[in-house]
C-alpha cells in the first residue's frame, strides 16, 4: 500500500487504496483523485470532485470490516461522537477531496500567465468553501499582490459577504409564495446577490442550476424568448394551416364552378339536340330517349 504522506489529503488516498481490493469497480480512485493535479481548468476539477463524492456515497459496509483497522480509524478520526461510522467516514473523505480540489484551484491561479482581479474572484468563489475567514482567501490575496501588485482583499471580502447574503436571502425567499406582500422584495434581494456572483463565473452543479433557475435573470430571459419563439412558431403554423385550408376550399370552389359550367353546357347542347331530333323525327319522346341513352353511354 502506498503511503501518500506527502499529500495533505493522504488519508483519502490511503482509504481508496485499501478499499480497492474489495471494490467491484475496477477503478483506482486514488489515481482519479491525483489526476486533479493535471487538470487545466476549474470545470475539469469540479467534474472529478463530484465523481469522487458520488463514489464515497456508494461505499459498502462489508469491505470496511475487512480493511486494515488503522485505515478505518484514521478515516473517522476527529469526528463527533454522535456521528455514525458512515457519516464520520463520508464527512472526512469529502473534506479531503475538497482539500485536493482547493489546492488545485490555487495551483491554476499560480500557473495563470496574467493574474486579474476577476480571476482571483472566480477562484475564490469556486473554492469548496467561500467564506470570509478562509486560509485560501489569504493565499489568493498574497498571490495577487506579489505577482500582479493588485489588492483583491476588498473584492474577496465582498464576494464572501454576498455569498453569505445569497444563502440567507435564498432561505428567506423560499418562505414566500407568489402573491404574498414580501415576495417581490425577497426575490429582488436574492436575484441581486445571484447576479453579482455570476459575474465571477460561478460554477453551479446541475441540481443547483435547476433550483436557481427561478431567480436566474439570464435563464428567465432565455425561457421567455423560447416561449415567445414557440408562440410565434405556433402562430406561423396556424397561419400556414389556414392558408392551406383556404387554398383547398378555393380549389374546391373552382372545381364545383367548372362542373356547374360543364353541366350547363351539356344541358344546353342536349336541349339543342333534342330540339333538332324532335324536329326531324317529329317525336319528342323518342328524341329525349335517344339523348338519355347517349348521355348514359357517355358516363360509362
Amino acid at each position: 500500500m502506498n503511503d501518500f504522506s506527502e499529500y495533505k489529503y493522504g488519508r483519502v488516498l490511503r482509504f481508496f487504496d485499501a478499499y480497492y481490493p474489495y471494490d467491484t469497480e475496477d477503478i483506482h480512485y486514488s489515481e482519479v483523485l491525483l489526476s486533479m493535479n493535471n487538470c487545466s481548468s476549474i470545470d475539469e476539477l469540479i467534474t472529478i470532485r463530484e465523481r469522487l463524492k458520488k463514489k464515497i456515497k456508494t461505499i459498502k459496509a462489508e469491505p470496511l470490516s475487512k480493511m486494515p483497522k488503522e485505515i478505518i480509524e484514521e478515516s473517522i478520526k476527529f469526528c463527533s461522537i454522535h456521528d455514525t461510522l458512515y457519516t464520520a467516514l463520508e464527512s472526512n473523505l469529502r473534506s479531503d477531496v475538497n482539500s485536493c480540489y482547493d489546492e488545485n484551484v490555487l495551483r491554476l491561479l499560480r500557473e495563470t500567465k496574467e493574474i486579474t482581479a476577476n480571476f482571483c474572484g472566480e477562484c475564490f468563489l469556486n473554492l469548496s468553501d467561500c467564506v470570509e475567514r478562509s486560509e485560501n482567501k489569504v493565499l489568493i490575496i498574497n498571490e495577487a499582490k506579489e505577482r500582479a501588485n493588485i489588492d483583491v482583499s476588498d473584492l474577496l471580502e465582498t464576494i464572501a459577504q454576498r455569498y453569505e447574503d445569497f444563502r440567507n436571502h435564498w432561505t428567506k425567499y423560499k418562505g414566500f409564495e407568489i402573491g404574498m406582500n414580501g415576495y417581490d422584495a425577497a426575490k429582488q434581494d436574492v436575484e441581486d446577490d445571484f447576479e453579482y456572483l455570476k459575474q465571477f463565473n460561478w460554477r453551479l452543479l446541475p441540481e443547483e442550476k435547476k433550483e436557481y433557475r427561478v431567480i436566474d435573470r439570464e435563464e428567465i430571459k432565455k425561457k421567455e424568448e423560447e416561449e415567445k419563439a414557440l408562440r410565434i412558431a405556433q402562430i406561423e403554423k396556424e397561419e400556414k394551416e389556414r392558408i392551406r385550408e383556404e387554398q383547398k376550399r378555393e380549389k374546391e370552389r373552382k372545381r364545383e364552378k367548372r362542373e356547374k359550367i360543364f353541366n350547363i353546357t351539356v344541358g344546353v347542347i342536349a336541349m339543342i339536340i333534342i330540339g333538332v331530333l324532335a324536329y326531324y323525327l317529329d317525336n319528342w319522346f323518342f328524341a329525349i330517349l335517344i339523348i338519355f341513352l347517349l348521355l348514359k353511354a357517355g358516363l360509362k
